[in-house]
């Protein structure tokens, strides 16, 4: 991991608190196929549910989105429990576009290798697909 360069960042607010240990719990009572691993637009498949079920349920995937994520709050989030004693086999991860306003291209690229290296080393036997940044005004 790259020390200084987006360093993890839990935040504080009651949104990001009560997703994390939400999916902290989650993990202790189930297990899943297919983790997706983002911010907002990740998140917002939970507002979806019919599409979410028609294209996802199949697969037991879970969504571990959270609205407002950075990359820092990502990081944090994998280092703090959420993919430990999981072991899905695939793990889709779409993350970034909220640094673009914030962090430049290298810090936002190097942020990325270290979720992506991270992921790895903390599930050994899941295929990762990394997904573009969205791009935004």
């Amino acid at each position: 991991m790259n020390s200084g360069i987006l360093d993890p960042i839990m935040r504080t607010d009651d949104h990001f608190i009560q997703k994390h240990k939400s999916f902290l719990d989650m993990i202790k009572k189930q297990t899943f196929d297919v983790l997706f691993l983002g911010d907002s637009i990740t998140r917002r498949w939970e507002d979806n549910i019919d599409l979410w079920n028609t294209y996802f349920k199949k697969y037991n995937a879970c969504n571990f989105g959270v609205g407002q994520d950075c990359l820092q709050n990502v990081k944090w989030r994998i280092l703090n429990g959420e993919l430990d004693g999981i072991n899905p086999k695939l793990a889709i991860i779409l993350i970034g576009t909220n640094n673009l306003d914030k962090n430049s291209n290298s810090e936002i690229v190097i942020s990325i290798k270290d979720i992506v290296s991270i992921t790895k080393k903390k599930l050994p036997n899941t295929k990762i697909v990394l997904l573009g940044i969205f791009p935004r005004c």
